[in-house]
């Protein structure tokens, strides 16, 4: 089980609310998705960066980066690697 804390939870929450988003929801996806995880901390800047991808998906490695930390305005697309 992760240690999701509650600081955690307001950060996600605040930043995913408009999306309908709950603080229970919040929380239940911290603590089932460790992508999400990471990269709360990453967007907390309690991290610098995080690896992902060896068992999980292209899109469940992203996604969460581009829910919260987002792109850079003027930039559309978006690339990975994996060796």
């Amino acid at each position: 089980e992760i240690d999701t804390t509650d600081e955690m939870v307001s950060a996600l929450y605040e930043a995913r609310k408009h999306k309908g988003m709950s603080e229970v929801m919040a929380r239940e996806l911290l603590e089932k998705e460790v992508n999400m995880f990471g990269t709360t901390l990453m967007y907390m800047n309690e991290a610098d960066g995080m690896v992902s991808g060896a068992c999980h998906s292209t899109a469940s490695t992203m996604r969460p980066a581009l829910q919260l930390i987002k792109m850079t305005p003027g930039f559309s697309l978006v690339s990975s690697v994996f060796f």
